[in-house]
This record gives structure tokens, sequence and C-alpha cells, in this order.
């Protein structure tokens, strides 16, 4: 048996990652030393027989992310405890995103709500009702598979206001897209009120809602549309011009 074999079973016995940075660290030799003289991870695979884990994906990372944060919060986020749970090494990561921060930032960059939340800044104002019907199921959507994140950054005051004010990009997350389409809104008539105060009591109904609704509510999904309806129509009430209130 070939060391290059040897050093696979070996990995895979201690169930351990199966990848290039491994393979290299098990032989003792540098990860050029191994492709120089192995070649690709596809390369391995054809000489061992077996499947070598690539590159990961950005994806694949920001997986590695959440379990972490999930586990460990906020300060238990670091790039060496990343690295470990997504397979790779420490200095991949720093050579991909940079320090712990940036890490972070594009992490909650990735965030469909955000996505679903920039988005929404170029709505159509006059379908008010329409667009947070759609808005607020898609975030309720998000919201039901990153409970235990928010739990994470919301039982860390500190940390979370760190990541806040240091990793988070104010003009691409959530509520400035919200912002943006309220103060539109407002613009046009559609609401009335001021738009960072609209935007705070919608977001915060939101969010609430999603944190405390899930031990409540077991047997119910999320981003049900009775949810979804009730969460809009009662900001809707508060929110529309009383000339157009029901």
């Amino acid at each position: 048996m070939s060391r290059l074999s040897m050093a696979v079973k070996s990995l895979r016995r201690a169930r351990r990652p199966v990848n290039m940075a491994a393979l290299a660290k098990e032989l003792g030799v540098s990860r050029a030393t191994l492709y120089r003289h192995v070649g690709s991870a596809t390369d391995v695979k054809a000489l061992v027989g077996e499947s070598v884990g690539q590159r990961r994906s950005n994806e694949e990372v920001f997986a590695a992310v959440k379990a972490v944060m999930g586990e460990r919060g906020l300060r238990g986020t670091t790039l060496e405890a990343v690295a470990e749970r997504a397979g790779v090494s420490a200095v991949t990561l720093h050579r991909r995103f940079g320090d712990r921060l940036s890490l972070l930032r594009a992490f909650m960059d990735a965030i469909p709500a955000r996505r679903v939340g920039r988005a929404l800044a170029g709505a159509d104002p006059s379908r008010v009702r329409a667009v947070l019907l759609d808005f607020t199921r898609r975030a309720l959507s998000d919201l039901e598979g990153s409970l235990e994140l928010m739990r994470a950054m919301l039982g860390d005051p500190l940390a979370f206001e760190e990541l806040s004010t240091k990793a988070r990009d104010p003009a691409r997350g959530v509520s400035a897209g919200v912002l943006a389409y309220f103060t539109r809104c407002v613009t046009s008539g559609s609401l009335g009120g001021d738009p960072r105060t609209l935007t705070t009591v919608y977001l915060s109904s939101l969010f609430g809602f999603g944190l405390m609704a899930r031990s409540m509510a077991r047997d119910q999904a999320l981003a049900s549309p009775s949810n979804v309806a009730m969460l809009v129509s009662t900001f809707l009430e508060g929110a529309l011009p009383r000339s157009r209130r029901c």
C-alpha cells in the first residue's frame, strides 16, 4: 500500500476530513509538495480510489460559521473553529476572507433575508400589502432555519455590538432595504408616519415574533400564511394613512 493510500485510510479511520491540506499534514509535507508530486484532488482519487475534498464553497464555509456560532456563540466563532468545522485550514480562510470580522461580514452579507431586503428597496410602493406579504414570508422562512443562530447572537450583547459595529455593513442590511422602501411609501402616500419609526416597529415585530412563536406553537410553520397575514395586517393597521384603513 502506498503512503498516499495509507494517509487517506488513516484520515478516514480518524473521521477527519480528507482533503489536500489534511493529506499533506498526514504525510508530513507541504501542500505545494503534494500538488507537485501527486496533482489535484481528482488525481488523488484516480490513484487511491478515494474521493478527496476539494476547495470548499463559500456556502459550505458559511454553513460552518452558522454551526459554530450556534454551538459556541459569537465569541467562540473564531477562524480556527470555523476552519476545523469546514475541514480547511485557518490559513485558507484567512487568505480567502481576511480576518475573523471580515469572514463574519461575508457571512452576514450572504444571509438570504439580507438579499431580499436589498431587493425590497426598489419594490413598488403602490403595492405595499402585497410587497410586505412576500417579504414577511421570505424573512420568516429564513428566520425559521436560523433561530438558534439568532439566540446565540442576542445572548451575548457585547459580542453582538462588536459584530454590528465592525462586521456589519449598514448600507447592505435588512433594515437599510426596509427603510428605503418605507421612505418611498411615505413619500408616495402609501404609508403614513416616519420611515425610521415604521422600520423599527416592523422589524421588531417580525424578529420578535420569530423568536417567540417557535417555542409557543411548535406544530405550525413560522412562515405559515396565517402568521404572515396576521403580522402584515397588524402592522398596516397602524401604518396606513387613516383614509385607507379598513
